[in-house]
Order: structure tokens, then C-alpha cells, then sequence
């Protein structure tokens, strides 16, 4: 290139590669510019792609001054030198520079220049960590070849020596291991792993330069060379196993073995001593088990074990060692009966004593016992073994009804009811029970029943029954002439032996007479005991639904009594429908019910059985709302609702056609649907309603109730009561035995005579009618308002949402809610319902026989649901569980109810039921708290600023009690329960806590237990009944009001504790011993361990309720807790287990506050001083509205005429009747004493004109002008009098407008008005005494005496007078042009039927009958065009 000149070509540098940033080391090159006089050149170092190109700018220029020495003369220089890092040989060893040189004529020459790395040691080598192992009692060997790496790439850089680090390496390690400078580690000795099993090697490396350490561990692997040894001082090898110790189960034998060998193959073996194999021993862990089962009755071989046992670890000397089994007895065999069978010969109904003498006559401590069913008939003695017969039985003939009317009777007695011996119960004669015993006085082993037969000898007891038609019913179509029924066979049998049965006779008893002549029984000829009935007239099902006849039936020996024969009488189509309305409650769960039948249509129909004649549309009245959510089946009349229904009132119509009768009729159902929130299922409460179904709880009618005493000479067989009765019977009435032999079906009976005696009292039968049959709302309903009574609701606020049949009764579950409230806590409801529990049986005549269903709560009764196999009882819960796809529907005839069927599940343990949620959803933060859900674990964010007020689930903590109380839900049934409490009092006494009854005992099974804890004197209190006795437990306080105490109530089967924390205050040692006491159970072993507990539970103090003197005498306490004050003072936390009581979880309560420091409501407290300041006040207030009420009305001025005062106090009214409105009554508009004689009213703004009622015009009349005195307005006048009568609202008089004057009128009349006058008269008119022929009646009026009162305040007869018409009198033919002015317009009243004449312009007289009489008011005010023609407006 020409141009410029390079005076020194570029050549090779070399750089350390440990030069740091223009640290002294660059290379300078010059050049020369070829250009004439411009020897100025410029450099640039190219930057190249890669990093030897200088793409890093590793390498960058100077450029030397124009007279710098290092430069030849005319030349320029520059400088390369090292700008950015250091170089690395390892990475990049030469680098390949392009420098281009520009002249000033932009000529340019690129030039290469090669920069060379040189190596340095700069890279200290790395070790790497090492782990190794050899085996111990290896001969000295190589372990490894330690090598460590240096990335210096020259390889005199990389020469490495090892050795000990001599700082780290201990003698050991050098006398049993080398290292070579090479890295070859080696052992110099065998090495014991049982002496040494690690060992630490320090490692030095160096590369000349630099020097690095490290650790290396070497294990010393195990071998299996120590023999194994037993350690007899922590071993068990001798041990004592019951005799029933189940086959499998460890023994107790700890064999321990001393071995430091890890590497070992144990092998454990019995080798002497184990007879029969009764033992064996796990060869590896060496646990010994039983093989086969013990029997220490076994006098050679299962009472004693001394086994020899040895284990070896496979390569060692074996180690042996004797262990020893001792067998122990337990009661494992049964009590034998001398004989397997036993066979006796008794007679029926007759009560005797029979000894079988079935075990030895020796006390060998057993208890005799039969099954429940054989109790019925038989006792035996529980240590003599002695079997008798049992008497007389109750039975409940209300239970037997239900039974009978749901179809379901099929003999026998209900469980658990006894009956006399008989013969026809039994099977052939002969009955077969089997006795048990148990030894070890009844906890020990059943003997193997023997069978016990006893023949029963027969005797006549039995009068003929029913044998067919089958259950004693029969049915005959309605409507039906008698010749055209086919009879019906009626076949009698006799339970008793042949000698004693038929040949039978049947004949209607006299006590149907009433139904005799409806009916024809006759014998069928030549048959043994058979008959035919038959109707001997036409029956109507609308007249008897149901005919019970009685037939005394009398077998061949003369024994006789009653059997009822059901005749049903058959359906048909023949009655008229007409409209019908009926109610459906759903209440429907979560929104959640499936698509489903509700219910069906009703009408109004006395036919049963009609259905199939009907057809069923919803009527086009119905909303398009109710048809999208509600379906009508077209044949049937099922009412579907559709899924995800709205909650709201819905009304259905729907057309019904009979099209058997051509008759159509409308049914319309209200439909409630209620949404069921969960709270309200879980916060329910629950109770049993005694002897009715859920069908009959609906329907509108109750039913009488009866209890029967059957004595022992009568008898029940398969549902048929049989007996002979004394003389002297009468029945209360025909319907009473209607009622009781509808409980029978076939060979039912009651045979008189029948007395009537005070239940219990005389072995008659006793109907006690319990409750008069009652017309009207259903039972449903009156539970409904009996509930929303107790707690101060609305009825419809009260969801009565499911009824479960449970055998005769209902089992009824509810709730109560107030609008924007939440729903009551299920102990409020429960508890409540205790508290009024006998009003509410009182008032709706039934029996709640339970309150609270939780069967947790009766520990002794049969149907505990925790029991166990031994009669133990543990902890039990209730989870109520809903069916979600199947509701309950219960359906009466008007009303139905389609609920929420319910199941109670009982989990017997204390803890939480289900686990823990993982997912927020609502209630799971209480109180407004908000819920927080991270890695599967839900916190609560509670309310600020009181966020030390609440528990982990924002639960409410504390609440200050001022001498009130608050209900809780009590604690659960649990084992191994603590109550813990902590509070804070401002007095030395206090009910702090109470839960136990609050009525006395209402049933026989309902729980004595309580708890009850009471400050008394600064001593702390708890009494406690667990249901054996009453125990007490007293600790002294520390007398203070300003610290906190801690106590818990601890109980389980060995006592009861209670303890306060540091309840003297000392914290010194010793100090508190008093603040812990523990007292045991009362019952021995016996004793009860539960806490059932049916009320809620009461903090602070308690609701009213019995005294503890009559809740100890109900309930047998054996301890009369004290009577203490409410307390004052705080509850900061309570628990009971597990479990942190929410305080604001409350909803029935009293002077309560929530958190402890919550305000108190405001009182305001008046005093005397008080009331005197406000009172002043007021009146001085009064005073001075009175005074500027005053000037403001000196300040109007007023037109006042003295002389008219008290004419016009008149109310103007428009009617025809006269005498209409003479009293005070009504404010009227007064506008019409301002008509002018041209129709117009004075001084009116709107200017229009008035009805012809105002204007005398239409009669072609003028009314004379008055002449007014100086300065006088007449509508200044009327306007000041207006507003004179509107302040003066209690004087109100009235001034009737009529159209003619009527003799015999009362002078308070001012009927007068309408008289005629010279409408021509010029002559001045007088204001005050010539009032002119138009005002002569008014005038008189008001001219009397001074002493007659206004208006019907006068004291004079007034003769009647007939109603007239509401037309004006004839007037006369005169032209009102023509007629001179001093001739007056006659007026009198007509004797005959009144005319009107009408006369003016345009028209001729005439004469038209009057239009017919009315009484109606005309309004002389309304518009003008709607006034007929030219008729008066009267």
C-alpha cells in the first residue's frame, strides 16, 4: 500500500500471563506517512471475532507524542498494551493482533502483530474428597492411590508430592497406615473394626508453589468374629402368661444378646423344655410367641416351661441360656348342667314352682339367666336355678292400633311385654327354652344351655275365632242392590284341643245393633261352623267408610266371647267433586334435592278410589314461574318439582276433570320451599312424640289414645285377646267400643262385662282416654305454634323439617330462626323445649316422651350405642348424616311435608371425626374471621384490633359476666375427660359454671349427672354426679381480684381431680400442695365414668329453674349442692378436651358481654334535680314560642264585624235527605257563600265559572243586589271567617244546601236556603234585619232567645216526617220576566207525587214525573258540563 511508510515491521511479544491492566508491559511500533509535508498517521487495533482476536479488547493503543525518542524522526508511534484482565495461558496461549494504520489521505495497511502467553504456576492442584473402607483383619494392602489435579498446562507446573498433613495426623494413624509421595495410601497392620471402625487421614499435596489439605476417612468394614454372649442383667427370661393367652402373642421373653459384630446371621432355637410345642421362637429377633393354646388344667404339660435356648451367629462359638414360662389359670371352662335335657308337665294360665335341680346343690358362685324372649313366660332364680312361670302382662293397645291401621299386625305381642302361659302360644303344646349360666358370678364363661320342655296341658280358655276371611276382613261393594252380592263364608276355628273346639256357633252381638238390620248372617247348611254374610240393603261408602261387627262366637262347651269381623264397603265414582286447596313444605337441603314427586293434587271428593277416572292439567291461571319449576302428572295428579327449585311461596292451580262425571274442578296447592342450610341441620333440635306416626302428626284430626291393663286371665295369641269377665259392665259410649274393636283384627274381642276403673287398680280392662278426639288443625301446625311460643317467633319462622317413624312414635327434628339472624344453637332449642315441656304436652295433649335424640346421652339403656361385649361403656358421639338423593316425604290429605331424612351415625371415641380440611369454605373462620389456605393448611385471619381475643379459628375467648348467664352447647360423652377453665372474679362468690338438669326428672331414663362449679367465700367448689353419688371437692383461692386462675375437672375410672395452678399465690416450694385433690367414684366397681349431660351448659350463673333441694330429691342426688349468687367477673378460655369453647356461640343469655373488655350499655340514672332542669326548660320553651306566636299576630292586621260573629260557623254539605249533617262532623269547602249572582266566586284567581247550583241565572231569577255599607267587603268578610273556622277545628258546624223547605222541620234545619224571592227586588237590602224572602227561614233562626243552643244541642220535639224525594217543588208557570217584583215565588210541599216545571227562554212549561228518589250527595262543586240540562243541582 502506498501512502505511509512502517519503520519497523510488526514481529512477535511476548506476554506473562499473569500481567494485569497496563501493568508496565507493551509494545511499541512506529510508521511514516508517504504523503508530502503531512506525516501524520492514526492507528487502530481491529477487533476480531474470537478471543485471540482481541473480541474480549483484551489488548488496546496508546498513541505515542509526535517527538517521542522511541519513535524515528518524521514517524509516529503507538503503543500496544494490556487493557481488560488477565491472561490465562491455560485458555488462550497466543494472541493474533490486527493493527491498521490510516494516513491522512484515508490510505490504509493492516498489519499483524502476534502476542505470545507464557505459562506460569498460578493454579494450586485440587483434592478431591474420598471415602474408602477395607475390611477389618486385612494384611497390610493398598487402600487407594490418592491423586489429586492441577489444570496448569505446563507440565513442570504439575510435578505434585502427598504426604501427612503433619499438623492433623495423630501417631495412630501413622503407625497403622503409610502414604507415599506419589499418593499411595496403604495399611501397615491389620486393623479391628471392634477396636476402631473410622479412622481420619489428614492429605498434604504440594506443586512447589502451592500446598493444599484434606481429609480422607477410611471405614473399617465388620466381619463376623466376635461370638454372641446373652445379657442376663437387661434380658427377661422368666415370665408368667395366663393360661387364655391367645396363639401368636409375644410371651414377655426378652432375650438381649451382647454382639459388636454388625455382620451376624443370629439363629435363635428352643432345644429343650418346650412340650407339646406350646412355645415358639422367632429365629431371628428371638421374641417367643405361643404356638398352641395353654391349658393350665393340664396338670402334666401347661403349667410350668423351663426351656433351654441357644443362638448362633454362624461362624462363632453359639451362646445358650434357659428361660422359664409359668403358666397361670384363668376361668376358662364353663359350668356344666347335670342333665342336657329337662322335660316338665304344667297347665296353662296357672302360676307355679318347679325346681329341675339343675346344677349340684353347691355354691360354686354361678348366676342363672334366660333370654329375653323366654322371659316372657318364665324367671328363674338367679343362684337357685329355680324356674318359675311369670303372670299378668301390660299391653299397649295405642302401639297395637298404629299397628293395625299401617296393616302391619301379624300376631304376637310387641318386644318386651309379658303374657301368661298358653298352651295355644306354644308349638303342639309343648314350649322349649334353654336356661344359661355363667360362672365366676356372672363374668365368666357360658355353660352350654340345656333344653327345657314344657308340655302344656290344655284347658278351655278360648272362645271360637275368625279362621276366614283372612285378618278377619271382608269388603262388599257400595251401591250395590242386595240380591246382586255374592256372600261371603265366614269359617270358625278354636284354638283349644278338639275335645274342647267345635263344632261352633256365630251370631251378631246385641252391641251392633245399630248395624244388625244393614247385614244377613246365616248358617251354611251342612257345613261344620260356617256362615255366609251378605248386605240386606243398599250401602253408601260416603254414609260408613268401615262397619265393625261384632259376632259371639260359642264353641261346643258353651265358652263364648266376641270376634269382629272388618266389612269394608267398596268404592265407586258416585260423589261430587268440587275445589279443593292443600300446602306442600319442602324444605329443601343445601338447594341440592333431585328432581322429584312432592305430593298430589287435591280436590274436595268424598270418593276414595277415583283416580283412575280424573285427569290432571295445570290451569292457565298459574304463573310462568310456578309452571317452569312445577309439573302436574296428567293421570295420576303427582306434583313434580324440578332440581335447583328457588326458595319462595309458589301457587299452583290445576284443573281436575272427572271424566267418569263430567265434572271439572280446580285444586290449588301452595307450595313453600324452603332452602335448608346446613347450620340449621347440624343446630337442630330434636324430640319424640309419644303414639303418633308422621302421617297422623299431618293430618287435621288427632286420635284418641288408650292404654289397656289385660289381666292374667285373659291371653293373647298371634294379636287375639281372649278372657271371662265379672257382671256389672257398661261402656261410656258406642263409639269408645267402636274405637277398641278397631285394634283387632281376626279373633280379636272384648268380652263384656267391661267396667271402667282406675288403671292398675282391679284385673279389669281399664280404657283410659287420654285425649278427646279434636277437630281441626293438624298437630304439625300446633307443634309449630307451641315452638315459635317458647321462643317468641312467628310460626312460620319454625322449620319443622323432618319426622321419622320410629315403631309407635314420631322422632320430630326442627329449627327457629329470626329474619337476618342466624339460626338458635340446638342447646338453646333443646333446652327451652325442657323448660316448657309440660305446659306444651299440657296444651297440646300428647306426650313428649324425649327431648334430644342423641342416644350419647342414656349410658343405661340397652340401646347405648357404645357398649361393649363385656357391658362396658366408652366415649360416644353423634353425627347426624342427611340423605342428599332421597328425601323424606310425609303426606297427609291437605298437607304435606317433604323434608330432609336424617340418620344418626355414633362414633365411639372422643376425637375429630373427619380430617382436618384442606380447602376453605364458609364457617370454617368464626366471627367474621377470614380463612387462609397455604401448603394444605388452613389459618384463620380474625377481626383487628382485639386479635389476642380469639383462638386459632377466631373462637371468641373470654366474656365478662355481670350476675348473668349464657347457655352452651354441654360437653360430649368422652372417657378421659378435663374441663379446664380460666377466669378472673371481682367478687369472693360466683356461679361459674353449672350443667346438669333444669326440670325435674321428666322421664324415668333421663341422665342424673351434673357439674357444677361455684366460687363460695374465696373457696373454689366442684360437685360433681357421674350417676352413682354425688362428690365435692373444695380448694381455697388466693384472695384476690386481680390475677387469673386456672382450674381443671379431670375424671375417668379411678376418680375424679381437680386442680387450681398456684392457687395460694406462692410459687415457693411446697406452697401449692393443697391446689391438687383427687377423691374417687362413688359405686365401687360399678361406678360410672360418663358425663352425660342433656342441658346445656350455663356459665356465669343460671336461668330459672327448680331448686337444687327439688332437682336432688327427682334425681337422688346424694349431696344438695349450694344456692350462690351469679358472678362478676370474667371467663378468659374454656375447654373441654380438645375442644376451645366459641364464647359468642351463644345465643340465649343475660347481662352477658363478648370479649371480657367489651363497653357496657350505656345507663342513664335521673335524679330528682335532673327531672326539675328539664321540666323549667320545657316550660320555658313553651313560653317562649307562645310570646313570638303572639307579636307576629299583633302585627296582622284583621277584619273583624262583631255584629255577624257567629253566623257563618256553618260546613257546607250537599245531600238530599233532610236533616243530613245537623252535627259537627266534617270540614267542608266554604268556597260556595262566595258565589256572586253571575256565578262567579269572589275574589277567585282561576276565574271559573261555578255549576248551576251557583247560578240563578239558569232559573232565569236574579237574586237582589245587597246593599253593603260604607267600607264593608263581603269576600273580606267570608275570607276572614274562613280562616277564623280553620283554626278553630273543634267547632265545626254544618250548613246543608236543599232545594225546598219541609214543614215539622227542626229549627237547627237549614234546609230553608232554597226559598224563593223577588229575583226582580231593587229595594235596599237591610244585612242585619231584612234578610229578604230567600233568608226569611235563616233569619228566624237567628233571631231566637239568646238561651237556645246551636244546632241538634236543642231540646224540642221534632215530629218525623216520610223520606222525600230529591226533587225541588213545582214552580210556578210566571215567567220570572213577567213577574212583579213584590209577587213571591210559592213554595209549598207536595202532598202527591211531585212535578217539576220548567220555564225559560226557548222552552214551554210542562210538566214530567219526578225521576225515582234517591239518597246519594251531589257535589255542587263539580265541573259545570257534567250538571244535566237544566235540572236543579239538588
Amino acid at each position: 500500500m502506498t501512502g505511509y511508510t512502517l519503520d519497523h515491521k510488526a514481529q512477535s511479544f511476548t506476554f506473562l500471563e499473569c500481567c494485569y491492566l497496563d501493568w508496565g508491559v507493551q509494545v511499541g511500533t512506529s510508521s511514516r506517512s508517504n504523503v508530502p509535508n503531512d506525516p501524520d498517521v492514526f492507528f487502530i487495533l481491529v477487533t476480531g471475532n474470537t478471543g485471540d482476536t482481541n473480541a474480549d479488547g483484551t489488548f488496546a493503543i496508546r498513541k505515542l507524542a509526535n517527538n517521542d525518542p522511541s519513535c524515528p524522526a518524521g514517524s509516529r508511534g503507538v503503543v500496544i498494551y494490556l487493557a481488560v484482565r488477565n491472561l490465562d495461558y491455560e485458555t488462550i496461549t497466543q494472541y493474533k493482533l490486527i493493527l491498521q494504520v490510516v494516513n491522512t489521505q484515508n490510505a490504509r495497511v493492516d498489519e499483524q502483530v502476534l502476542v505470545a502467553i507464557e505459562d506460569v504456576n498460578d493454579i494450586p492442584p485440587l483434592l478431591q474428597p474420598f471415602d474408602g473402607a477395607i475390611t477389618e483383619n486385612s494384611p497390610p494392602i493398598l487402600i487407594t492411590t490418592i491423586k489429586a489435579i492441577d489444570k496448569d498446562a505446563s507440565p513442570q507446573f504439575r510435578n505434585l508430592v502427598y504426604s501427612f498433613d503433619e499438623a492433623d495426623v495423630n501417631p495412630d494413624v501413622k503407625t497403622k497406615f503409610s502414604l507415599s509421595p506419589n499418593g499411595q495410601l496403604r495399611t501397615l497392620m491389620p486393623l479391628d473394626r471392634e477396636d476402631k471402625n473410622k479412622y481420619m487421614i489428614p492429605v498434604h499435596v504440594t506443586d512447589g508453589d502451592h500446598n493444599r489439605t484434606s481429609m480422607y476417612w477410611i471405614t473399617v468394614q465388620d466381619i463376623n468374629d466376635v461370638p454372641p454372649q446373652f445379657d442376663e442383667n437387661l434380658g427377661v427370661y422368666e415370665v408368667e402368661v395366663p393360661e387364655d393367652k391367645a396363639v401368636g402373642k409375644n410371651t414377655g421373653i426378652v432375650l438381649k444378646v451382647i454382639d459388636p459384630d454388625v455382620v451376624n446371621h443370629n439363629d435363635f432355637q428352643i432345644i429343650t423344655g418346650n412340650q407339646q410345642r406350646k412355645f415358639s421362637i422367632d429365629s431371628t429377633t428371638g421374641e417367643v410367641t405361643v404356638a398352641s393354646k395353654l391349658n393350665y388344667d393340664d396338670p402334666v404339660r401347661d403349667r410350668n416351661f423351663t426351656m433351654l435356648v441357644r443362638l448362633s451367629d454362624g461362624a462363632n462359638q453359639m451362646a445358650e441360656t434357659y428361660i422359664t414360662i409359668v403358666v397361670i389359670n384363668v376361668n376358662d371352662l364353663q359350668p356344666v348342667f347335670d342333665k342336657s335335657s329337662y322335660s316338665f308337665t304344667v297347665t296353662e294360665n296357672i302360676q307355679s314352682m318347679m325346681d329341675p335341680d339343675l346344677p349340684p346343690d353347691v355354691d360354686q358362685n354361678i348366676q342363672y339367666y334366660l333370654a329375653g324372649n323366654e322371659r316372657i313366660n318364665f324367671t328363674i332364680h338367679a343362684t337357685t336355678g329355680k324356674l318359675s312361670i311369670v303372670g299378668s302382662f301390660i299391653v299397649n293397645f295405642k302401639a297395637l292400633s298404629a299397628a293395625l291401621e299401617e296393616k302391619q299386625w301379624m300376631g304376637g305381642l310387641p318386644a318386651g311385654e309379658k303374657m301368661c302361659l298358653d298352651r295355644e302360644a306354644a308349638t303342639r303344646g309343648s314350649m322349649t327354652i334353654y336356661p344359661r349360666a355363667k360362672d365366676d358370678g356372672g363374668d365368666g364363661f357360658d355353660a352350654d344351655p340345656p333344653a327345657v320342655t314344657i308340655n302344656i296341658i290344655d284347658e278351655n280358655d278360648n272362645h271360637p275365632f275368625i279362621q276366614s276371611p283372612d285378618n278377619s276382613y271382608t269388603s262388599f261393594m257400595e251401591n250395590m242392590e242386595p240380591n246382586t252380592v255374592d256372600s261371603v263364608i265366614i269359617q270358625l276355628a278354636d284354638w283349644d284341643t278338639e275335645e274342647h273346639g267345635c263344632p261352633c256357633t256365630l251370631v251378631l252381638d246385641s252391641s251392633a245393633s245399630a248395624d244388625s238390620d244393614k247385614f244377613v248372617v246365616e248358617e251354611v247348611v251342612g257345613e261344620n261352623s260356617r256362615f255366609s254374610i251378605k248386605p240386606r240393603v243398599v250401602l253408601d261408602r260416603e254414609a260408613q267408610k268401615v262397619y265393625q261387627l261384632p259376632f259371639r262366637t260359642t264353641d261346643r262347651e258353651g265358652v263364648n266371647g266376641i270376634r269382629y269381623l272388618t266389612v269394608e264397603v267398596g268404592d265407586m265414582n258416585d260423589s261430587p267433586m268440587t275445589d279443593g286447596e292443600s300446602t306442600i313444605q319442602v324444605y329443601n337441603y343445601l338447594g341440592q334435592f333431585p328432581k322429584m314427586v312432592i305430593g298430589t293434587v287435591y280436590v274436595t271428593d268424598l270418593d276414595d278410589y277415583d283416580t283412575a277416572d280424573k285427569v290432571f292439567e295445570i290451569d292457565p291461571t298459574t304463573s310462568l314461574e310456578v309452571d317452569t319449576w312445577f309439573d302436574v302428572d296428567y293421570n295420576s295428579g303427582e306434583i313434580t318439582m324440578l332440581k335447583d327449585t328457588p326458595s319462595g311461596t309458589y301457587l299452583l292451580s290445576v284443573k281436575v276433570e272427572d271424566k267418569f262425571r263430567n265434572e271439572v274442578a280446580i285444586g290449588s296447592v301452595t307450595i313453600k320451599v324452603v332452602d335448608l342450610t346446613e347450620e340449621a341441620l347440624m343446630q337442630s333440635g330434636s324430640f319424640k312424640v309419644e303414639g303418633y306416626s308422621s302421617t297422623t302428626l299431618l293430618q287435621q284430626q288427632d286420635v284418641s289414645s288408650f292404654v289397656f291393663l289385660w289381666p292374667c286371665s285373659g291371653r293373647v295369641v298371634s294379636g287375639r285377646v281372649e278372657g271371662t269377665w265379672e257382671s256389672g259392665w257398661h261402656m261410656a259410649d258406642q263409639s269408645v267400643l267402636e274405637i277398641v274393636g278397631s285394634f283387632w283384627e281376626s279373633g280379636g274381642f272384648l268380652e263384656p262385662p267391661m267396667s271402667r276403673y282406675p288403671y292398675g287398680k282391679n284385673p279389669e280392662l281399664v280404657l283410659t282416654d287420654l285425649q278427646a278426639a279434636v277437630t281441626g288443625t293438624s298437630l304439625y301446625e300446633k307443634l309449630k305454634v307451641a315452638i315459635g311460643t317458647i321462643h317468641q317467633i312467628p310460626p312460620e319462622n319454625v322449620d319443622i323439617f323432618s319426622l321419622r317413624d320410629v315403631g309407635n312414635d314420631v322422632d320430630v327434628r326442627y329449627n327457629c330462626h329470626k329474619p337476618r339472624y342466624p339460626h338458635f344453637t340446638s342447646a338453646t332449642l333443646n333446652g327451652l323445649m325442657l323448660t316448657f315441656l309440660s305446659k306444651v304436652n299440657t296444651n297440646l295433649g300428647v306426650k313428649i316422651s324425649r327431648v334430644n335424640l342423641d342416644r350419647c346421652l342414656y349410658e343405661d339403656v340397652p340401646e347405648y350405642p357404645c357398649g361393649t361385649i363385656n357391658g362396658g361403656i366408652t366415649s360416644c358421639q353423634q353425627t347426624l348424616k342427611p340423605n342428599m338423593t332421597s328425601p323424606l316425604l310425609v303426606a297427609g290429605e291437605t298437607v304435606t311435608m317433604v323434608g330432609v331424612d336424617i340418620t344418626d351415625e355414633y362414633d365411639c371415641n372422643c376425637g375429630i371425626l373427619e380430617p382436618l380440611p384442606s380447602v376453605c369454605y364458609d364457617g370454617y373462620c368464626l366471627n367474621g374471621g377470614k380463612c387462609i389456605a397455604d401448603n394444605d393448611t388452613l389459618t384463620c385471619e380474625c377481626p383487628v384490633p382485639s386479635k389476642e381475643d380469639y383462638g386459632p379459628r377466631c373462637e371468641m375467648l373470654s366474656a365478662r359476666f355481670e350476675r348473668g348467664y349464657a347457655w352452651y352447647e354441654p360437653p360430649k360423652v368422652c372417657e378421659n375427660s378435663t374441663i379446664f377453665m380460666s377466669f378472673q372474679t371481682k367478687e369472693k362468690n360466683g356461679i361459674l359454671m353449672y350443667s346438669g338438669p333444669t326440670v325435674t326428672r321428666p322421664w324415668m331414663t333421663y341422665p342424673r349427672d351434673f357439674v357444677y362449679v361455684v366460687l363460695n367465700n374465696w373457696m373454689l367448689e366442684t360437685y360433681m354426679e357421674l350417676g352413682t353419688g354425688t362428690v365435692s371437692i373444695s380448694i381455697p383461692l388466693e384472695k384476690s381480684i386481680h390475677r387469673t386462675f386456672d382450674y381443671y375437672i379431670s375424671w375417668n375410672q379411678l376418680g375424679i381431680t381437680f386442680e387450681v395452678i398456684n392457687c395460694s399465690g406462692n410459687s415457693s416450694a411446697g406452697a401449692n400442695t393443697h391446689c391438687k385433690k383427687t377423691v374417687p367414684l362413688l359405686g365401687g366397681g360399678d361406678a360410672s365414668h360418663l358425663l352425660n349431660l342433656l342441658a346445656p351448659l350455663q356459665l356465669g350463673g343460671m336461668a330459672a329453674m327448680p331448686s337444687f333441694q327439688q332437682l336432688a330429691k327427682s334425681y337422688e342426688w346424694s349431696m344438695t349442692p349450694p344456692n350462690i349468687d351469679p358472678f362478676l367477673g370474667c371467663v378468659l378460655e374454656l375447654r373441654h378436651k380438645d375442644y376451645l369453647y366459641d364464647l359468642n356461640s351463644t345465643d340465649y343469655g343475660k347481662n352477658t358481654y363478648k370479649p371480657c373488655d367489651a363497653p357496657t350499655q350505656a345507663k342513664v340514672i335521673m335524679g330528682k334535680q335532673s327531672i326539675v332542669i328539664i321540666v323549667v326548660s320545657l316550660l320555658c320553651l313553651i313560653m317562649l314560642v307562645l310570646l313570638i306566636l303572639c307579636l307576629a299576630r299583633r302585627n296582622q292586621k284583621t277584619i273583624s264585624y262583631p255584629e255577624l260573629d257567629g253566623i257563618v260557623k256553618e260546613t257546607i254539605g250537599s245531600t238530599d235527605i233532610e236533616g243530613f249533617g245537623e252535627k259537627d262532623m266534617t270540614q267542608y269547602d266554604l268556597k260556595l257563600l262566595r258565589v256572586g249572582p253571575d256565578g262567579y266566586l269572589f275574589n277567585d284567581r282561576d276565574g271559573k265559572r261555578l255549576p248551576d247550583v251557583a247560578d240563578d241565572t239558569l232559573q232565569k231569577r236574579k237574586a237582589p243586589i245587597a246593599l253593603m255599607p260604607e267600607g264593608l267587603s263581603i269576600g273580606d268578610f267570608i275570607d276572614d271567617n274562613i280562616k277564623k273556622v280553620d283554626k278553630d277545628p273543634s267547632d265545626f258546624d254544618d250548613v246543608r244546601h236543599y232545594c225546598y223547605e219541609g214543614d215539622a222541620m227542626s229549627i237547627a234545619s237549614l234546609s230553608s236556603i232554597g226559598s224563593g224571592g223577588s229575583t226582580d227586588s231593587n229595594e235596599t237590602f237591610d244585612y242585619k234585619n231584612d234578610w229578604g224572602h230567600r233568608f226569611e227561614k235563616l233569619n228566624d233562626i237567628y233571631k231566637r232567645g239568646s238561651d237556645e243552643e246551636d244546632d241538634s244541642d236543642f231540646e224540642f220535639n221534632v215530629p218525623k216526617q216520610r223520606k222525600r224525594v230529591s226533587l225541588p217543588p213545582p214552580i210556578s208557570d210566571t215567567s220570572p220576566a213577567t213577574s212583579p217584583v213584590d209577587k213571591p215565588v210559592t213554595t209549598s210541599r207536595p202532598t202527591e207525587e211531585p212535578t217539576v216545571t220548567f220555564s225559560g227562554s226557548g222552552s214551554e212549561g210542562g210538566e214530567r214525573p219526578a225521576p225515582r228518589a234517591t239518597t246519594e250527595a251531589f257535589n255542587p262543586v263539580s265541573p259545570y258540563d257534567e250538571v244535566g240540562g237544566e235540572e236543579s243541582w239538588c
